[in-house]
């Protein structure tokens, strides 16, 4: 981070303006890994103030887009669909189409978070999947597989999911990026660990529940606070089912940490399932 606040000072130093929005929309993407929400949606908003100045459609897109991102983890639903459809309509004058397929991908997550009909979800992601697919987007057709996993369990076709999560997993094996790696592993995991067809004691959902402890750790490790809060998330799921007192003990403290850096949409959840298991919890 000192990194950036070096360069941030040296280019407001010399009145670099689309410098300093270049170098602030970068420390404002490290602050949305980390965990600064407000810290990372002032950094966008500011850096998208200066692009718009300077009718930059471009970089005023992957603004909107990251600010949409921000906002759907604090669970302004209304408020991520108007940053997101604004960076739509942004780079749908470009030519880019992948751009253009990961705003619509993550306006089609945003629907699903929204409650809407998980089949709809579904047929946009294993459209994007194709769209990814013809550009060689191995990254994004990822996290599209993925997106169809995740909206196929919430069809609770839990057998189309696998594969689905299984892809998803095999395509970003080789991605550099941690994130995709560990969110894509986390999806993978959540098909297995809570799949309602199979037994609780089958090999496949007790290795799936292992490996959440190794995925906190290496999120909490690399700094990766939203990632960490998702692992941390799945972990309360399947304690809900296997052990109640300790889901609502768990899921109460993620609720109050994840609410106090403003991850509202994650303290929600949280506080479902803190809510689902308390009438277990107080018959003990």
């Amino acid at each position: 981070m000192k990194f950036y606040d070096d360069a941030l000072a040296l280019d407001l130093a010399v009145g670099d303006a689309g410098a300093v929005a270049d170098v602030g929309y970068g420390k404002a993407f490290i602050q949305e890994l980390r965990g600064d929400l407000l810290g990372a949606k002032a950094g966008f908003e500011e850096s998208l103030k200066q692009w718009q100045r300077d009718q930059d459609p471009y970089d005023s897109g992957y603004a909107l887009f990251s600010l949409g991102e921000v906002l759907l983890a604090q669970s302004d639903f209304a408020g991520a669909r108007k940053a997101l459809e604004q960076s739509l309509a942004l780079r749908k004058e470009g030519e880019d189409k992948v751009l253009l397929g990961e705003t619509q991908l993550e306006l089609a997550d945003l629907s699903l978070e929204e409650g809407r009909v998980p089949s709809e979800v579904e047929t946009d992601a294993r459209q994007a999947v194709e769209d990814f697919k013809k550009e060689k987007a191995w990254d994004d057709e990822a996290l599209a597989w993925a997106l169809v996993a995740r909206a196929l369990f919430a069809e609770q076709k839990f057998e189309e999911a696998k594969p689905a999560a299984a892809e998803a997993l095999r395509l970003s094996e080789k991605s550099p990026s941690v994130e995709i790696r560990l969110d894509n592993a986390i999806v993978a995991a959540r098909v297995q660990a809570l799949d309602r067809s199979v037994s609780s004691n089958s090999p496949a959902r007790r290795g799936a529940s292992k490996q959440l402890a190794s995925f906190v750790s290496e999120a909490r490790r690399r700094g990766y606070f939203g990632i960490e809060l998702e692992a941390r998330l799945l972990m309360c799921e399947v304690e809900a089912r296997n052990d109640p007192s300790l889901a609502h003990l768990h899921a109460n403290a993620l609720k109050r940490e994840a609410r106090s850096r403003g991850f509202e949409l994650i303290a929600r959840k949280a506080q479902a399932i803190e809510s689902a298991v308390q009438p277990a919890q107080n018959r003990l």
